[in-house]
């Protein structure tokens, strides 16, 4: 079970809580029938879609050895020109985990590489982005069927660019690859382009570049979490905003910080 660190109460964390109280009653031997109200009120689990899908990626990620393929083949088009990753190869795909995280002692998998384009203000508002396809089957004859797939890949806040979404057996059929079984589709998280911020090299460290007149001492913009910062120039050309960048932690508490470049006209 994933143990999930605490928050703040939601609707669902605030019900009504039995209180334990203590017996007035003298010690007895004899077996009494317990009452309800001395039992400590347990915690509910929380039921947020966010906490509840981090906690199955978590215990996938941490499955056993012989559930996890042994190497995956990355390709965009032909399933036959890939890209093999494995705990033994450079990897460039898998780089953001751990080898033991996605790798065991299974077969290897063959997988369709895409990639799910997001916004900063979609990473921290831990958005739910949903993809569908077709992708190209066979019926039960060989003949050539079109069957629909879906996909929900929930955004958490700590992710960045490459994270991986996973969809088991969602990928096309080809005729240049003989094996039966369909590729995995996997979607790789990268940043949108055209934002008002851009990540620095570290990846949670944020940059902006703000036009300001000659002369003005303090301007404002609006953070990826909605929330309004103000600033003092100070005849700066740069300047850090501590905590004001992306999340470091799935919780959002501790975050990179936010470089404003200023820019005078």
């Amino acid at each position: 079970m994933c143990n999930t660190p605490p928050s703040q109460p939601t609707t669902s964390d605030t019900g009504d809580r039995t209180q334990e109280h203590p017996s007035s009653s003298p010690p007895s031997s004899t077996p009494t029938e317990e009452d309800p109200s001395s039992s400590p009120a347990k915690s509910p689990l929380s039921t947020d879609p966010w906490r509840i899908q981090y906690c199955i990626e978590k215990e996938r990620l941490s499955a056993p050895a012989e559930s996890k393929p042994s190497a995956l083949l990355f390709f965009t088009e032909c399933p036959t020109k890939y890209v093999k990753e494995s705990r033994s190869t450079l990897r460039k795909i898998t780089r953001n985990y751990p080898h033991d995280a996605l790798f065991g002692t299974a077969r290897e998998r063959k997988v369709q590489l895409r990639q799910i384009a997001v916004t900063f203000s979609q990473i921290w508002n831990r958005a739910l982005i949903e993809k569908s396809w077709e992708r190209m089957g066979q019926d039960h004859q060989g003949y050539l069927e079109f069957q629909p797939q879906e996909m929900k890949m929930q955004l958490q806040r700590h992710h960045v660019p490459g994270t991986l979404f996973f969809a088991p057996e969602a990928g096309d059929m080809s005729i240049m690859d003989p094996s039966p079984i369909p590729p995995d589709v996997c979607y790789r998280l990268v940043d949108a382009k055209g934002q008002d911020f851009v990540r620095c090299h570290n990846l949670y460290d944020l940059r902006r570049t703000v036009e300001i007149g000659d002369g003005q001492s303090e301007a404002s913009i609006k953070g990826i979490d909605g929330d309004e910062i103000t600033f003092k120039i100070a005849g700066e050309k740069q300047i850090r905003i501590e905590g004001k960048g992306m999340p470091k932690d799935w919780e959002g508490t501790k975050r990179g910080d936010l470089i404003v470049e200023l820019l005078i006209h």
